[in-house]
């Protein structure tokens, strides 16, 4: 009965990040196009902002891996929010489209600095957790 209790609320967890992670992004995109801000732009400022987050994650779970307390935040925040924030199959649609309306440069610029950009942010990230 116990192991039903932790699977359910961390399954739970995970729903609940995810349902706030994706409202989030939904919410920043669509202001973001209201003021005729390309969509991949968008969508790489939000998967930008994940790299980062899950950077200074990391490097907080790092320090505190053993501590039972940072489990269930990991689940909520880690694999729920920052997993349903980022928009890894928008990104793969946009690339998609650019190449479709042979938009090479434009595609190739976003699909280079979305990579790029999102290891930067990462490493930006770890490191900040890293300083304190």
């Amino acid at each position: 009965m116990y192991k039903l209790f932790l699977i359910s609320s961390s399954v739970f967890l995970v729903i609940l990040g995810s349902i706030l992670g994706a409202s989030l992004r939904f919410k920043i995109i669509d202001s973001l196009r209201l003021q005729s801000i390309s969509s991949h732009w968008s969508v790489f400022l939000v998967n930008s902002l994940a790299c980062f987050s899950a950077g200074l994650l990391l490097s907080i779970e790092q320090e505190t891996y053993h501590n039972s307390y940072f489990v269930p935040l990991r689940l909520f925040l880690t694999i729920g929010f920052i997993g349903s924030f980022s928009t890894f199959s928008t990104f793969l649609a946009e690339i998609f489209q650019n190449l479709r309306n042979q938009k090479w440069k434009e595609g190739l610029i976003y699909l280079l600095a979305s990579i790029f950009g999102g290891l930067f942010f990462g490493f930006a990230g770890y490191c900040l957790g890293n300083a304190r």
